[in-house]
């Protein structure tokens, strides 16, 4: 298979790699559609664990295409969505495949609230209008606050967080603790809108593009989807 493949910190390179195989619990997905995150950039720099050479990709969704022996919950051609190294759940039928590229940073934002421990009529100030900070935007308004603002000093986000919705506390979650099921059906009754927060749809072949402009705060969330064709 064809893969973009971190080869050393600061290096990416398109390649062909060797197609995996499921172990007994596992399941190969082929990916429909992956989103860029903070923490691919820091893997690329070589911050962040694990060490190169390594495919860059933990927010992303697909068909099942290969089961583990020991795999009952799930049949081959299943749309699901991936909470990386911990679970694979299956979509409901009306689920845009590669919209749901969006449920794992969507379940880093529900772990947030987890964490804030929010009341009704909160007052929310959200700290950055990317991707996260739209999904806490959404969420601070699903759960009943009495209002919610949004700083940033990037202008184009900021205002696409002025489309989005006309004490302070600073929490953060980067992690999917127990709240990725609940990510998985917080988005099938359409929590956020995915038109609002894809900024951009690319092929493989676009992936230093798509680091570029991540880097310099261009756009929202991009996505990287296999299946298009390079222009």
């Amino acid at each position: 298979m064809r893969a973009a493949v971190i080869t050393q910190p600061g290096t990416v390179e398109l390649a062909t790699v060797e197609d995996p195989a499921p172990g007994p619990r596992e399941v190969v997905v082929e990916v429909a559609a992956t989103g860029l995150c903070g923490t691919d950039l820091h893997i690329l720099q070589g911050e962040f664990a694990p060490k190169p050479p390594i495919i860059p990709g933990h927010e992303f969704a697909g068909e099942a295409m290969a089961l583990g022996s020991e795999v009952t919950e799930l049949a081959l051609g299943d749309q699901v969505a991936v909470a990386p190294a911990a679970n694979c759940v299956r979509l409901p039928d009306h689920v845009d495949v590669q919209d749901a590229a969006l449920i794992e940073p969507l379940s880093c934002a529900v772990r947030g609230y987890d964490v804030l421990r929010s009341r009704l009529a909160s007052r929310v100030l959200v700290y950055g209008a990317g991707t996260m900070g739209l999904m806490m935007l959404q969420l601070a308004k699903a759960t009943g606050a009495a209002s919610v603002d949004v700083v940033d000093t990037n202008a184009e986000r900021l205002a696409t967080a002025w489309i989005y919705n006309q004490e302070i506390t600073i929490t953060g979650s980067m992690a999917a603790l127990h709240s990725f099921e609940r990510a998985v059906d917080l988005f099938a009754t359409g929590v956020i809108d995915p038109r609002v927060f894809i900024s951009d749809r690319l092929p493989l072949a676009a992936f230093p593009e798509v680091v570029a402009r991540f880097q310099a705060g261009i756009g929202r969330k991009i996505q990287i989807q296999p299946g298009l064709a390079t222009a």
